[in-house]
């Protein structure tokens, strides 16, 4: 046995009987919720190289969408087996000491449903995630529109499905309460550019270059619907000792995929030039 495992034994033998089976049974479910945290990375690791190896041929979209679709799929499995894992401890630790969980439970009837779930907008929500789980609308890393509220999807859980936008706002959207979606990632392209610049240049005017340039890129006729979002300025990313990184990104469609890199990036250096925006 080691150090550490002869040590927590050693503390446990040194309880009482009822304390020493409360600290194996919160030891236990500790464990768990660890062997949950990492396990699933490493089980989704791998069907992620699986899926990928039967794509074969497939295009790089598909195999992106494989992968954020499995990166979804065990970012809710975690969360969700944790607190199962938790709500089990807790009970039988109730149960150890002495509290009747299975007549508590009984007697609560309907009510102790309804304290459980917290309340029919708590089902509602919860039954809308296990569907959009289910049938995949979107996942983790997709740029979607839920009913009026534009972004990233950053989290999704049962109740709640969880959006930044292109200026760092944080949403969260019930999921019983999404009555539309429009996933414009599906056939898109996110497109990242990082720009390093003077320190001595004020990040408002960044912005103010680069929304110059999203409303001459969204009023150009031969883009058409390919431009899904941005450019916009995501904030800074790193500090350096005379300049700073921006991060400028995009989502576009991916007949523009090929083109639009440099047709972007002539278009920030010359909105930077009339901005007397300097570049490191």
């Amino acid at each position: 046995m080691s150090g550490l495992g002869a040590l927590i034994a050693d503390g446990v033998q040194g309880l009482p009987g009822e304390a020493a089976r409360i600290a194996l049974t919160i030891l236990a479910g500790g464990a768990l919720v660890v062997a949950v945290r990492r396990g699933l990375p490493w089980l989704t690791g791998r069907a992620v190289r699986a899926g990928i190896a039967r794509l074969g041929t497939a295009t790089a979209d598909d195999r992106r969408r494989m992968s954020r679709r499995i990166a979804t799929l065990e970012h809710f499995l975690t969360r969700t087996l944790q607190s199962l894992v938790v709500t089990a401890t807790v009970m039988v630790v109730l149960a150890q000491l002495g509290v009747r969980v299975d007549a508590l439970l009984a007697s609560a009837g309907i009510a102790g449903i309804a304290i459980a779930f917290g309340s029919q907008a708590f089902v509602r929500d919860a039954i809308s995630g296990l569907f959009i789980l289910a049938q995949g609308p979107f996942d983790l890393g997709d740029y979607v529109r839920l009913n009026a509220v534009e972004g990233t999807v950053a989290q999704i859980s049962l109740r709640s499905t969880t959006l930044i936008t292109d200026d760092g706002v944080v949403h969260t959207v019930a999921n019983g309460a999404i009555a539309q979606t429009s996933n414009y990632t599906r056939d898109a392209w996110s497109h990242v550019l990082t720009v390093s610049l003077k320190r001595t240049v004020p990040l408002d005017l960044v912005q103010q270059a680069v929304a110059e340039v999203a409303a001459e890129l969204a009023a150009a006729p031969e883009l058409g619907d390919e431009l899904v979002s941005g450019p916009t300025v995501r904030g800074i990313t790193a500090l350096h000792g005379a300049s700073y990184d921006v991060e400028v990104r995009s989502v576009v469609g991916t007949a523009l995929r090929a083109r639009y890199p440099s047709l972007v990036l002539g278009r920030l250096v010359q909105s930077f030039e009339r901005h007397d925006v300097e570049l490191a």
